[in-house]
This record gives C-alpha cells, structure tokens and sequence, in this order.
C-alpha cells in the first residue's frame, strides 16, 4: 500500500469520527433517534475498517505519518500510527463499535 493511501486512511480514521459527531450535533433533536444511532454505526465501521486496513503495514515495521501543517517554525501539526498507537486504535474501534449490538 502506497505511502499517500496509507496518510488518507490514517486521515480518514480521525475525521470520520468528528465528522459523525457533527451531524449528530447538527440535527439534533430534529431526526428520529434511530437516525443518529445509523449514523454513529456507519461512522464506526467506517472508521473500524480505515484503522485495520492500516494494520498489515504497521506490522511491517512501517510507521505511518501524516503532517497536516506546520503551525510554527519547528511546530507541527501531525499523526502518527505506530505498531502502540495502532493496539489502541483496533481496541477503541472496536470498542465503538460493540455498543450497537448489545441489548
């Protein structure tokens, strides 16, 4: 997988998450409840699915990178999926993901 692939779904996997969140902030009350647990479950397999396709690379020994902007001289702005980073992120993609099939 090509380096560019990898920094979008290492994106992806942040932003879907905020993203979800501010539709379910903006309709609000205005939709059935059922419409905004559809949206946190989509948001959550999205983001499920970005995080373990970045796994087998990881487990290559390659660290995934992405630098979104430098907000100083010598400061930047950046995301970093290493081999621990990448443990956390399977277990709280998962765990995002298991409330919706539970009673």
């Amino acid at each position: 997988m090509s380096e560019t692939m990898l920094s979008g779904l290492l994106l992806s996997a942040v932003l879907i998450p905020a993203a979800a969140g501010i539709v379910i902030l903006a309709v609000g009350d205005h939709v059935h409840r059922n419409v905004r647990e559809a949206v946190t479950l989509i948001a959550a397999f999205a983001m499920a699915t970005c995080v373990f396709s970045m796994v087998p690379a990881v487990l290559a020994g390659r660290e995934v990178c992405l630098t979104v902007m430098e907000i100083a001289d010598g400061l930047t702005l950046s995301f970093k999926a290493d081999s621990a980073g990448m443990i956390f992120a399977c277990i709280a993609s998962s765990l995002w993901v298991i409330p919706h099939f539970t009673p």
